[in-house]
């Protein structure tokens, strides 16, 4: 993600009904090196997908995966989760979380594809429409060095 692109990117996640953060917050999270920022575009370099997350002590966490409703069914947002786990992983971290809504089978979906098992639920979570929400981690597994070859 560029500074450029921030507009494009709250004005995305409201189309798909998240809450964003205004534009000066997601500026502060570019400057932050633990932030893990990503957007797909489309051929004419418009947003249609977004990624956002950051590391805490360790640990990926993840807060949005947004797919414009005409180009989800595409592998848009698992080529953004692979490359952000990827990324966190690099940073130094070891785990990643995340809430989704219960009813949001579509990702749940998506994390599980990925490894991700629930840990826990909160209820009532999210509002509008109202729903609990399930908590996800997904544990890294470590690398496994043999000389200089890295594998993972």
């Amino acid at each position: 993600m560029q500074p450029g692109l921030v507009p494009a990117v709250i004005s995305l996640e409201r189309q798909c009904g998240l809450s964003s953060r205004n534009e000066e917050s997601y500026q502060g999270l570019l400057q932050n090196p633990d932030s893990v920022l990503l957007v797909a575009l489309d051929e004419c370099k418009q947003v249609v997908a977004v990624f956002s997350g950051w590391l805490v002590a360790g640990e990926l966490e993840i807060d949005n995966i947004a797919v414009l409703p005409t180009f989800r069914h595409r592998g848009i947002a698992s080529t953004l989760l692979a490359k952000a786990l990827e990324s966190a992983r690099e940073k130094g971290a070891h785990r990643a979380t995340l809430e989704v809504r219960l009813n949001n089978r579509t990702a749940c979906v998506l994390y599980e594809k990925f490894g991700f098992t629930v840990v826990g639920r909160r209820k009532n979570y999210y509002h509008n429409p109202s729903d609990d929400a399930l908590i996800m981690a997904l544990e890294f597994q470590p690398k496994i060095s043999f000389g200089t070859e890295k594998l993972s």
